[in-house]
Parts: C-alpha cells; sequence; structure tokens
C-alpha cells in the first residue's frame, strides 16, 4: 500500500530584523502572507481565478494551491477541494514578541511532485521577509533552511543566506522509511500525542470529546490515499478501507483531551474561520500492528481539517 508515497521536511530559520508581533498559533499568519508572495511570483497570467486560466495545469501555484482532480478521476467531483501537498508546521510554543535579532524556526513539508518546487517556497519565504509579517508587518530575514531527518530531528542545511546556494540533499520519507521504528512499537497499545489543534469529522460530527480509533484511521487513509493518488503518481488504493473496518476493534484505555481554540481570518474568503481543534493524548488497546504504517506516515502529512496550517499535528509513542 502506497508505495509511490514520498514526502521530504524541511526547518526554515528566520531572524527579525525588526520587533515582531505575532499570534500565539503562527500557522496561518505563515500559510497566508506565504501564498500572496508565492502566486505573484508564479503568475503570468495576473488573473484572479486559477480554475480558468489556460495555462493552469503547468503552474506551479496553481498546482500547490488550487489543485483541482483530473477529468478522469472517479474519487473527487470537479469542484470539489483536493488536499493540499504542502504542511506547514509552526513552533509549539505560543511566543508572540520578538526582538531584533530574534530567531523563529518552522518545518514545512512537501508531498510528492510539491517536492520538486522548493525552490519556489524558499524564494516566496525570502521575498516575504521584505513585506514582512504580523500586526506591524515586522520585517525579518530567511537565514538557514535544512533537510530533516525525521528520527533524530537533525538538520542538513541545504540553504543559507551567506552564500545564497540551493543544495539538492532532501531527505525522502516513504511508505518503508518507518519499518524499523515500527517493529520496535507495541502491538497491544499506542499513545497518540496530538500536538496542534486536531478536528477530525467522524460520522457526521466533529470529534472534540473523544476520538475513536476508527475515526483518526478513516481520516488518515481518506487523506493518504488522496495525496498518493494525486500528487505522487500512485493508484487509488480500496484496500485501505479495509483497515477502517478493523479499526473498530482497537478501543481506547485512557483520554486526557481538550478543545484548543483558534480563529484565523480567510482574505480570499473574507471571513472568519476556525481551526479549533482537540489536543492532548489518546491510549489505544488492540491489535495495533496493521497500522503502524499509516499512523506513522500521518505524523508526516497530519491529520483532520487544516494541516497545511500545522493542525492535526501528532506523534505516536
Amino acid at each position: 500500500m502506497l508505495s509511490e508515497f514520498k514526502a521530504a521536511k524541511f526547518r526554515f530559520t528566520i531572524v527579525a530584523r525588526e520587533e515582531m508581533v505575532l499570534p500565539a498559533f503562527k500557522g496561518s499568519m505563515l500559510r497566508g502572507g506565504f501564498g500572496h508572495v508565492f502566486k505573484k511570483a508564479c503568475c503570468v497570467s495576473k488573473q484572479g481565478d486559477c480554475a480558468s486560466c489556460l495555462i493552469k495545469t503547468s503552474c506551479p501555484y496553481a498546482y500547490v494551491f488550487e489543485p483541482s482532480p483530473p477529468d478522469s478521476a472517479r474519487h473527487f467531483s470537479s469542484n470539489e477541494n483536493l488536499p493540499r501537498p504542502y504542511v506547514f508546521e509552526p513552533p509549539l510554543d505560543d511566543q508572540k514578541h520578538f526582538n531584533v535579532g530574534d530567531v523563529l524556526r518552522f518545518n514545512l513539508v512537501l508531498i510528492g511532485k510539491a517536492i520538486d518546487y522548493l525552490p519556489y517556497f524558499i524564494f516566496a519565504l525570502k521575498e516575504l521577509g521584505e513585506i514582512g509579517i504580523g500586526r506591524e508587518w515586522a520585517k525579518y530575514r530567511l537565514s538557514l533552511v535544512e533537510a530533516i531527518d525525521v528520527f533524530t530531528d537533525e538538520g542538513t542545511p541545504i540553504f543559507d543566506e551567506r552564500d545564497g546556494s540551493l543544495s539538492d540533499d532532501k531527505k525522502i520519507i516513504n511508505a518503508s522509511t518507518y519499518l524499523d521504528g515500527m517493529n520496535r512499537l507495541p502491538e497491544d497499545k499506542v499513545l497518540v500525542n496530538f500536538l496542534s489543534p486536531t478536528r477530525i469529522k467522524f460520522d457526521k460530527r466533529w470529534l472534540f470529546d473523544e476520538i475513536p480509533f476508527v475515526g483518526l484511521i478513516q481520516s488518515l487513509t481518506t487523506r493518504l490515499n488522496n495525496l498518493n493518488t494525486y500528487f505522487c503518481g500512485g493508484a487509488w488504493n480500496n484496500e485501505l478501507r479495509t483497515l477502517r473496518d478493523w479499526a473498530t476493534c482497537v478501543g481506547i484505555l485512557s483520554t486526557d483531551i481538550r478543545k484548543h481554540s483558534v480563529a484565523r481570518y480567510s482574505s480570499r474568503q473574507e471571513k472568519k474561520d476556525s481551526l479549533s481543534g482537540v489536543i492532548g493524548q489518546v491510549l489505544y488497546a488492540g491489535d495495533l500492528k496493521t497500522f503502524y504504517p499509516i499512523l506513522m506516515l500521518g505524523q508526516v502529512v497530519h491529520v483532520g481539517k487544516g494541516c497545511v496550517f500545522g493542525c492535526g499535528r501528532y506523534e505516536v509513542n
């Protein structure tokens, strides 16, 4: 399953050139500011709507920010949104004030073909520093970009502001990346630690009080199947549905989650939106070995609504 799936994770280090006042949860700010600069850098036609653009199939912005399923797609209607092939991971702390010279680090996950567009992401985030972020549009400089090892969290520099060159040392994550790690996990219980607001919809309702294992697996398999099919060149895998049936046999030993409220304003839609979800831990018990590949890859791509902003981030222990 998911044999064609691939992703890569990068850490960006920015340094404040002016005093910055930022929101506690920085995912929406990073994604929103980046999106405007990215479109300005890529858009040739300068029209507002990507759907009617003649060159949308070859445009990096349309591919990354406004992807649409091909006419031959059987699993999406033409007006349904695809998941985006990237994830911003803002820092988990809630620091709001940054003085000149202070450092802010965040991660970026790219999936499938979007990995090839890394230079566009670096260029746009570098340009965003000249425009500014936060309430006062504070400027920053992009100091360093590193390729991340998902096991050690160690970074290999691939871009340094001192010379401006970009190396090709990406650390690709695929379906076999976690094989050794999975063998060290117990087969009968697993602790899932939701680190950022996680909002999962299951059985037509949002899960704020309890997250049944089948709800978690259904959300993960749907997301991974879509990403693998439309951005990694893989085939839609109906066998993943079988995992949902098996997931009903996994129960909850303990739950310690709470709702975490986060609001954002969408300038494109001109309305307020919610990124609220749960954070905390859930201990699941049952026959779990079959689910570990999905759970481990989910750590990379996140789960639920608002993944591009950094929501749905979790760790498995």
